[in-house]
């Protein structure tokens, strides 16, 4: 096979593959459909050119049996990349801060230490957890209404979390909101409670995983909006 029949073979392998993934209609324009997904917005481009490039090779006769054009080899790599991902996605557990590398704490541990150790390590959430379940978040977002809440509010090295706990629950978060996503849902999926959380001005202080994304069980890891940006 020369590189116009395995550049048509590729092509026709990711719309099948689209279809099947994403539940589009089997009428032709799986390749366009995928272009207009966030997933795939850094190949935006790159998809066109090659679906152009198959109707072309797909519409048009042959010029004594050769095809007018014959895609290079960059071109079957970007399908067989495409194809890969998706049927090969990235998982919350492929880019997540695993829960043996988490700093978090109890509602009995002391507070100070913790601010310092997030000053030190630039950490903005660190979760709080009984019994490895979530049962609330610290951050700065929780500090200032604990401190403008009533004058005689202070932090000092006896200050535990247990203290703060009206403030660190996680439904008293000021202007953000929390997610509980199983560990291994697809990174393309949690992209989208991003977009959902700027179009109602809010924004996520972090995706909490756990094994079905059910808020009373154990904590596997978590995800910031910077792992997702990167991903």
């Amino acid at each position: 096979m020369d590189n116009t029949e395995i550049f048509l073979d590729k092509y026709k392998e990711l719309e099948n593959a689209a279809i099947n993934e994403f539940k589009l209609p089997p009428d032709g324009s799986a390749v366009a459909k995928l272009e207009k997904r966030s997933e795939f917005k850094d190949i935006r481009f790159e998809l066109n050119y090659c679906r152009e490039v198959r109707n072309l090779l797909q519409h048009n006769q042959r010029l004594d049996e050769e095809f007018a054009v014959q895609p290079g080899k960059k071109m079957i790599e970007l399908l067989e990349m495409v194809l890969d991902r998706i049927k090969n996605p990235v998982r919350c557990m492929d880019i997540a801060v695993p829960f043996n590398s988490l700093v978090w704490r109890s509602l009995d541990d002391p507070v100070m230490p913790v601010i310092r150790i997030m000053n030190d390590r630039n950490i903005s959430h660190v979760p709080i957890l009984k019994d490895k379940r979530v049962v609330g978040d610290f951050s700065d977002n929780c500090i200032f209404p604990y401190l403008l809440g009533d004058t005689n509010c202070h932090i000092d090295e006896k200050t535990r979390f247990r203290d703060l706990q009206e403030y660190i629950e996680l439904e008293k978060h000021p202007s953000e909101r929390f997610r509980f996503v199983a560990y291994d849902e697809k990174v393309m999926n949690v992209k989208k409670y991003y977009e959902e959380s700027r179009r109602d001005h809010e924004r996520i202080g972090l995706i909490f995983l756990t094994e079905t994304g059910h808020p009373d069980e154990r904590l596997l890891g978590i995800l910031t909006s910077w792992l997702i940006i990167g991903n």
